[in-house]
C-alpha cells in the first residue's frame, strides 16, 4: 500500500507544528519524506494535532491527506484508553465491547494509509476513479465493465459503504448526498438503505475488488480482503473522528 505523498506545505506545516524551536529544519523535511516511522512521529505529535483542530481555515494551508492522517493518528492514540466504541445510529449510541479489535486492525500501517487514501479520495476531485456516490449507478455500471474498470467500480463501492458507515451513520435514512456531496437530496420514495445492507455490501464488493487482476497489480489484493473480513471493525476509527474531531473542525 503506497504512502500518499504529503506536499512541500503538509511538511513544512508538520515540521514548524512539531518543532517550533528548531532553526534549522532542512533535514527533518527531508526525514519527513524519506523515513514512515519519522513522518508517524511527527503527525502523531500532540503539538501538530492541536495546531489543526485551532487553526482556523486549516484546509487552506495543507492537503486533506494530512488533515485525515493527523486525525487518524490522534484517534488510535485515544482509542487505545477505551474498552469499548460507540455504534452510532440516528437515534442512540450503543456502546460496544470491540476495541481492542479495532486497535489491532489500526496497527496495520496498510490498512491505516487506505482509510487515509479513502477518505482523501472523497474530497480531492482529481482522482481515478468513478465519481458517482449513487451506489445503484456504480453497481449497474459494475455489471458490464471489464477490469481494470470493473475494479475501479467494485473498490468504489466498497470506499463508499465504509464511508457512509463511517462518517454519516446517524443519517442513513437522511439525505447524505446532500450533506456530503452537495448533491441533491434523493427523490422522495427512492430506496433507502439500512446499516445491514450497507455492511454486506461493503464486504461483498471489497471481496469482488480483491480478486480482480488488477487489484494484485496495484498491491491490493491483501487490504482489500482484510476490509471485506473486517468491515465491522474497519468503520470505527472513522466513526471515532466524526463524533469527536470533524464536529470541532467544522466549527
Amino acid at each position: 500500500m503506497r504512502r500518499i505523498k504529503l506536499s512541500e506545505k503538509d511538511i513544512e506545516f508538520v515540521v514548524e507544528a512539531a518543532t517550533p524551536a528548531s532553526r534549522t529544519r532542512t533535514d527533518l523535511k527531508r526525514l519527513v519524506l524519506e523515513d514512515d516511522s519519522f513522518r508517524k512521529s511527527l503527525t502523531e505529535d500532540e503539538k501538530v494535532f492541536d495546531r489543526l483542530m485551532n487553526q482556523k481555515g486549516i484546509l487552506k494551508e495543507i492537503s486533506p491527506a494530512l488533515f485525515f492522517e493527523v486525525l487518524l493518528r490522534r484517534a488510535f492514540k485515544e482509542m487505545q484508553k477505551a474498552t469499548y466504541t460507540l455504534e452510532r445510529t440516528a437515534a442512540q449510541k450503543i456502546p460496544v465491547f470491540d476495541a481492542l479489535d479495532a486497535m489491532e486492525l489500526m496497527k496495520n500501517e496498510d490498512f491505516f494509509y487506505y482509510l487515509v487514501d479513502l477518505l482523501d479520495s472523497f474530497v480531492v476531485e482529481e482522482r481515478n476513479t468513478p465519481k458517482d456516490s449513487n451506489l445503484d449507478n456504480l453497481i449497474r455500471l459494475g455489471v458490464d465493465a471489464e477490469d481494470p474498470k470493473r475494479f475501479l467500480i467494485h473498490k468504489r463501492i466498497g470506499d463508499a459503504c465504509l464511508l457512509i458507515l463511517g462518517i454519516f451513520p446517524e443519517y442513513l435514512t437522511q439525505d447524505y448526498y446532500y450533506l456530503f456531496f452537495n448533491k441533491k437530496p434523493p427523490i422522495f420514495g427512492e430506496e433507502r438503505r439500512g446499516v445491514a445492507d450497507y455492511e454486506f455490501l461493503g464486504q461483498e464488493f471489497y471481496h469482488l475488488a480483491a480478486k480482480e487482476s488488477r487489484g494484485s497489480f496495484l498491491h491490493l489484493k491483501g487490504i482489500l480482503q482484510l476490509l471485506s473480513e473486517n468491515f465491522y471493525l474497519a468503520k470505527k476509527p472513522l466513526n471515532f473522528i466524526s463524533e469527536k474531531y470533524l464536529k470541532i473542525a467544522a466549527s
